[in-house]
């Protein structure tokens, strides 16, 4: 009875196992045989930067407590779960963490379902044990492995829908990464047995993946588990979520039982991973709800951004009041978010709390410029256009009283000026704040290309309303050109700018030219974010209204 007891648990373990969804994606440019393809690239890329940024984080108890509260509610009808939630609860360490992954428990569910379904809030819940994990299993690489270690070949077993099948077989020579934690074997036979014997055919199809693994080429981490994990017999290997492999053949050894060679891979796109690589250096060695809130806005998650937003407000507000007690005094975040309800009122109120806390500080305090500065940013924002002017020429006046040389502030504050007269349409005005802050932009040493870039392209706005559009298009490629020394080509940023070309050859009546720059926008847009990403469909509809409005002109010339 304990005999079958056991096997009952290894086939649970070998169930769960095999399910593992596939991305494939594609190296070529000119590839266009499989049209998702071309949508798997971005989405890869921003959920490895999901889980850099939690990998980042800080290991807290409140986010121990966190997780184990999701997983009570998770299996708060389960029992026997709720057994080992308790047991984890009461006995975990971060040096079992793969222990605990192996187990035939919550976590091993909860994380695979997490990953599979790219869920932000249940991989945010899980980060905690996220983290240990991918700590110990790099601990392990670096502890059995080395540049000088020899190739070894690894097996997986597993059942794939028809559709992921197709996917290998029609892109040999591409690359694949599967979104979670991946489980393979030294031996060729036990990976065997989980694929199963073909008869699930054509519902599901029996894979199994012969790796080839090439530890010079190694960019996450991978490791022998044996030793720490719940199955002892199986010579597992684990490799990182987010491992790449390359797709070398497919072929089918027996009817229905596909045999899939892949090779451990170091290069996939080199402009995809240079744009990636530059979010990553964004973030920095740590990271809190506010990058994750930038990285929610980006990726255009909005309704995310708003709840961790949210959440980082409240979080603040918890640790004063553990620090310092109790009070009305704390300054109060902003709990609305652009377009909701009470956010004018709620803006209005930090308003006041920032003069409130200017009026406390002496007037040589460095605080004070900085308090001046967002006091005209919420000013700003709320539309007091007079008053945003009131501050941020005060913080201007500060720095140039007291740090004169201070040339990369004084040319924000410039710049922030040129930006309210900017909002209010005074264009010649604004012009004139903006060409001062470029002046003294180019006095800071070493140059900084984003400020100069930003600056750039506020004066091509600004001539653009003017109807200037030979300044305009001159302004706006100074743009392009000064962004390109610090952003990967394929930037959201470029997208913009390409669809700013667009919007002023429109106004020129240069359709053609207008249409070319909103497809570039597009190609772009295509490239840096998931296929239903607001920039991603607003730049479709731009192109398609474009091509029906010259269609237009075109029957209208023919009938004349």
């Amino acid at each position: 009875m304990e005999s079958l007891a056991i096997d009952l648990t290894e086939d649970v373990i070998t169930n769960a196992k095999m399910v593992i969804h596939l991305d494939v994606f594609t190296t070529d440019k000119q590839e266009n045989s499989v049209k998702d393809l071309k949508t798997e690239n971005p989405s890869r890329m921003w959920l490895n930067l999901l889980i850099e940024i939690f990998l980042r984080m800080p290991q807290t108890k409140s986010a121990i407590d966190e997780m184990i509260a999701e997983c009570k509610f998770s299996y708060a009808d389960n029992p026997a779960e709720l057994k080992k939630i308790n047991d984890f609860q009461a006995n975990y360490a971060p040096t079992n963490a793969i222990k605990w992954y192996t187990y035939d428990c919550f976590l091993f569910r909860q994380f695979n379902k997490a990953s599979r379904t790219k869920n932000i809030d249940a991989l945010y819940k899980l980060r905690f044990f996220l983290i240990d994990l991918q700590n110990q299993l790099q601990e392990l690489f670096k502890s059995q492995f080395n540049h000088t270690s020899p190739t070894f070949t690894v097996y997986r077993g597993q059942l794939i829908a028809p559709s992921e099948l197709q996917k290998l077989k029609d892109n040999i020579g591409g690359l694949v990464s599967m979104n979670t934690y991946l489980s393979t074997t030294k031996s060729c036979a036990v990976a065997s047995d989980y694929a199963g014997n073909g008869s699930g055919h054509p519902f599901i199809e029996s894979i199994v993946f012969e790796i080839e693994v090439d530890v010079k080429k190694a960019i996450k981490p991978f490791a022998d588990i044996q030793q720490v994990s719940i199955m002892k017999d199986e010579g597992e290997i684990l490799f990182s979520i987010g491992t790449i492999f390359k797709i070398e053949s497919v072929d089918e050894v027996l009817d229905n039982v596909w045999f899939i060679k892949l090779t451990l891979s170091e290069v996939e796109d080199e402009e995809s991973k240079r744009l990636e690589d530059y979010f990553i250096n964004q973030i920095g060695e740590t990271s809190d709800l506010e990058i994750l809130c930038n990285y929610l806005w980006m990726s255009g998650e909005g309704n995310h951004a708003v709840k961790y937003s949210k959440s980082r407000i409240k979080s603040g507000i918890n640790d004063l009041t553990k620090k310092f007690g109790p009070s009305e005094e704390y300054f109060n975040p902003i709990e609305a978010m652009p377009g909701e309800k009470n956010y004018a009122s709620a803006k209005k109120k930090r308003q006041e709390e920032l003069k409130k806390s200017i009026g406390s500080l002496p007037a040589s305090d460095p605080l004070v410029p900085i308090l001046y500065n967002d006091a005209g940013i919420v000013s700003r924002e709320i539309g007091d256009c007079s008053e945003a002017l009131v501050y941020f020429e005060k913080a201007l006046h500060w720095h140039e009283e007291c740090l004169p040389n201070a040339f990369a502030n004084i040319a924000i504050m410039y710049r922030n000026i040129a930006e309210v007269y900017e909002c209010q349409g005074k264009y010649r005005t604004a012009l004139k704040k903006y060409k001062t802050a470029l002046q003294i932009q180019r006095q800071s040493k070493p140059l900084d290309y984003c400020r100069l870039a930003e600056i750039f392209r506020h004066m091509g706005d600004c001539y653009t309303m003017q109807n200037k559009l030979a300044l305009a298009l001159k302004f706006y490629h100074m743009t392009i050109e000064m962004s390109a020394k610090y952003l990967p080509k394929n930037h959201p940023t470029f997208a913009e700018l390409q669809g700013a070309l667009g919007d002023v050859y429109i106004t020129n009546e240069r359709y053609q030219d207008a249409l070319k720059h909103y497809k570039k926008a597009l190609s772009i847009a295509k490239k840096a974010f998931p296929m239903n990403h607001l920039d991603v469909l607003c730049y479709e509809e731009q192109i398609d209204d474009l091509k029906k409005f010259m269609e237009l002109l075109k029957d209208e010339k023919l009938m004349i």
